[in-house]
């Protein structure tokens, strides 16, 4: 993230950097930075991700473009169907303990994000399953495993 300061900003600390960011931010944009974007209702506006904060261009602060990522970026609008990947079970990835198959599987998943207009992944997880009924299972990182757990 590139904020636009005064110059001189290499000798503020971080705290004073963002005190100057937020008064700087009109009441409005400050809501907005709390607020989500996109949805009416329970139904996902066309053009928007699963999850959007919009940003304060002006300030510098893009926008967060959040979108599900199970098994590699999903699918929200049927027109998307055919041009996403479908990416093995991320349980099956720790399972192989391969730094370098993790990367570049996390490589493949970013640049496609990146194409699909998304900044932020809303997952994989990493957690001990300890309930096997649950539906983000199979998205995980990890399950039952003594040297995880």
């Amino acid at each position: 993230v590139h904020v636009r300061l005064a110059a001189g900003w290499r000798s503020v600390s971080p705290e004073a950097a963002a005190g100057a960011l937020l008064r700087s931010l009109t009441l409005r944009e400050k809501a907005g930075l709390l607020s989500g974007a996109g949805w009416e209702g329970k139904r996902q506006l066309e053009g928007f991700h699963v999850g959007a904060v919009m940003g304060v261009p002006r300030a510098g602060l893009p926008s967060l473009n959040m979108h599900d990522a199970g098994q590699g970026f999903r699918t929200t609008d049927p027109r998307m169907v055919g041009q996403v990947t479908a990416f093995p079970s991320l349980l099956a990835l720790a399972a192989t303990f391969a730094r370098p198959l993790a990367r570049a599987y996390g490589a493949a998943v970013g640049r496609e994000f990146r194409a699909k207009g998304a900044n932020v992944m809303l997952g994989p997880q990493l957690n001990v399953q300890r309930v096997p009924r649950s539906g983000r299972a199979a998205e995980s990182l990890s399950g039952e495993e003594p040297l995880l757990g």
